[in-house]
């Protein structure tokens, strides 16, 4: 049995695909209670101690990192935190903290955890993980660690020998969501020449190689699951690109963003007979088409500076912004056209969601979501479904300071009023050939994944 101060190892997703719901329930709510106590008892006087929680942290993001990654090849669009339960959503939320307490103590994690860290929470807790990378990345010989392992092992992956549809997807949105987490991150990734030319080669040769050596892509029907996959993973590259430029565009770190960007220029665009907008097109090309680099440095560099003309002059001409809905190209196949309006540094995702009703939108909303953890951040007994509620209201607008504000004032939010239920859901219920039968526990898989199911069950069943 744990401690009041300490938990033992947690891959929920693995737990809970071995065990009937009712166990896993069971457990999820007193993980959930002690996560809580933890944190009750690192508010008073009581200190976190990292290593105590080091297990359970690592196992636990982990197995949701993995979760995730699953979901961008199997549910492509899908948000991860749609489905979860009320416990599942409180030990999230206490996760993060809890490493977030950590980050403020300059605790020494390790680097494959701040991995699965960025791509449980991405993107729906940027700025926490922006503050989180930050703190701990300040310290040099864990940025020393993080440049001598996580950029080489991306620079190999982006290069490889025979390369993997879905790998590829999942480097692409791993390195998507790492790209996201704060300028310590973005300058550390910039300064790795290799890394940027693996990258531009990556997007420029090998994901359109792999597109044409599966039978290339079919822009109005017919399409096969590897087109779709192909093109998020080319998306999440522009997207991690897009982080980095975005970011680095500052004073301090212009001439670094400068480099990276004449460094992608030199990776040469192969020349086919018909390229398709955003598959055979450069990086600086594509990124070009949705954002505007010259944009991006104009406010930085002055107007008769040398080096934007040598930019517009390398950059292949866009007649106007609705070029972009023009020739959405390799872009067409996904479920909704990517948006005309440059999304900003710290959410960069070109919007590609899957067209669904305005009862669904408001429900799968990820800016809503990441608002009501803002306000829960501070407020955590705050209801979440009052929060979201009290954030569509004109008198909040959907601004989140608003909202601690009312509560920092002593208010109380507006009651929220569930909606009238509907005899069938909008959303389509996804179901498994074998949701009819009644699982045989006896029969779960024998093993490593058996023995430490069988382990957690010892140490959480009390």
């Amino acid at each position: 049995m744990a401690t009041v101060d300490t938990l033992p190892i947690f891959p929920i997703h693995e737990l809970k695909d071995s065990v009937p719901q009712e166990r896993y329930n069971a457990i999820t709510h007193q993980v959930a209670q002690k996560l809580g106590a933890i944190l009750d008892a690192v508010t008073g006087s009581k200190s976190l101690q990292p290593q105590s929680l080091a297990s359970f942290l690592s196992s636990y993001l982990g197995d949701v990192a993995r979760q995730v990654l699953t979901q961008t090849s199997t549910r492509p669009g899908s948000i991860y935190t749609e489905l979860l339960s009320d416990p599942e959503r409180v030990i999230r939320r206490c996760a993060l903290r809890l490493v977030d307490l950590m980050a403020s103590q300059q605790a020494d994690l390790p680097v494959a955890l701040l991995i699965d860290l960025a791509v449980a929470y991405c993107p729906l807790n940027n700025r926490s993980l922006c503050g989180i990378f930050d703190q701990l990345l300040s310290i040099a010989p864990r940025a020393s660690e993080f440049e001598s392992t996580v950029i080489p092992a991306f620079t190999s992956a982006l290069a490889p020998k025979h390369p993997d549809v879905i790998e590829l997807r999942e480097v692409a949105y791993t390195l998507k969501c790492l790209t996201s987490c704060g300028s310590r991150v973005a300058s550390l990734f910039a300064q790795q020449q290799s890394f940027v030319r693996s990258l531009a080669e990556c997007y420029q040769i090998v994901l359109p190689k792999l597109v044409e050596s599966l039978g290339g892509i079919h822009l109005q029907s017919n399409r096969e699951p590897y087109e779709l996959t192909c093109v998020e993973a080319k998306v999440d590259l522009l997207e991690s690109y897009h982080n980095i430029i975005c970011t680095l565009v500052t004073a301090q770190t212009l001439e670094l963003a400068l480099q990276v960007v004449f460094q992608v220029f030199e990776v040469s665009v192969p020349s086919v007979s018909n390229p398709v907008p955003f598959l055979n097109t450069g990086l600086n090309d594509d990124l070009n088409r949705v954002v505007g680099v010259i944009n991006l440095f104009g406010d930085a560099l002055s107007a008769d500076d040398m080096r934007l003309e040598v930019m517009t002059a390398q950059l292949a001409p866009i007649s106007s912004r609705a070029d972009l809905g023009a020739h959405l190209g390799a872009l067409s196949i996904l479920p909704t056209p990517v948006s005309d309006t440059p999304p900003p540094p710290t959410c960069a995702r070109i919007d590609k969601g899957k067209g669904k009703s305005t009862t669904s939108d408001e429900a799968l909303d990820p800016e809503l979501d990441s608002l009501v953890t803002q306000v829960q951040e501070i407020f955590p007994e705050q209801d979440a479904n009052v929060v979201r509620a009290a954030l569509q209201l004109p008198k909040f607008n959907r601004s989140a300071e608003a909202i601690i504000n009312e509560l920092a004032e002593g208010n109380q939010l507006p009651a929220y009023i569930p909606p009238e239920k509907t005899a069938k859901s909008v959303l389509a219920e996804r179901r498994n050939v074998f949701d009819e039968e009644e699982m045989d526990y006896s029969r779960l898989r024998i093993g490593k994944k058996r023995f430490v199911v069988e382990f957690i069950l010892v140490l959480y069943w009390w």
